[in-house]
């Protein structure tokens, strides 16, 4: 039989999250907070190197909004660890949100872990591809990183 998770080191994540009503409102507050959040959003998925990819998506006429990520390690961890890192983003982020998390999201961690997980959909037949299903994101980065200086790609130098 096929058991190819017992060889990945990633695990998918896909949250579809009901936007708060008036949905126009809220859907473009989310729009605002995803933008000006950008920058530290990306810092904070670099520093903790257990983040592959990540991305949102908005459904249903602004309605629902989707979060894709690929990650290493549990899901209790990887959750718990965001809840604190980007604490008081998410609590600008998830008070759009028709169903809300205890908040401030940072003193309740294990809460928001489970929260989200009433969010979560597997892919179908719990298939997903990975390029390179053994290889955790801090070896990839390591490897990326000698290849390539960053602030001259940047245009820092």
């Amino acid at each position: 039989s096929y058991q190819r998770e017992a060889l990945l080191v990633q695990t998918p994540l896909q949250t579809v999250l009901p936007i708060r009503a008036p949905v126009d409102v809220h859907s473009q507050a989310l729009r605002q907070v995803i933008a000006q959040g950008a920058p530290f959003i990306e810092k904070v998925l670099q520093d903790s190197q257990m983040v592959h990819f990540a991305s949102f998506m908005f459904l249903e006429n602004d309605s629902k909004l989707v979060l894709f990520t690929m990650y290493d390690g549990d899901f209790d961890t990887y959750i718990g660890h965001f809840a604190k890192e980007f604490g008081h983003l998410f609590d600008r982020f998830f008070s759009h949100m028709a169903v809300q998390p205890p908040m401030p999201i940072r003193e309740h961690p294990f809460e928001f872990v489970q929260y989200l997980k009433r969010f979560v959909l597997p892919p179908v037949e719990n298939y997903y591809f990975s390029a390179y299903p053994e290889t955790p994101t801090h070896r990839i980065v390591q490897s990326f990183t000698r290849q390539f200086d960053f602030n001259v790609v940047r245009g820092q130098k």
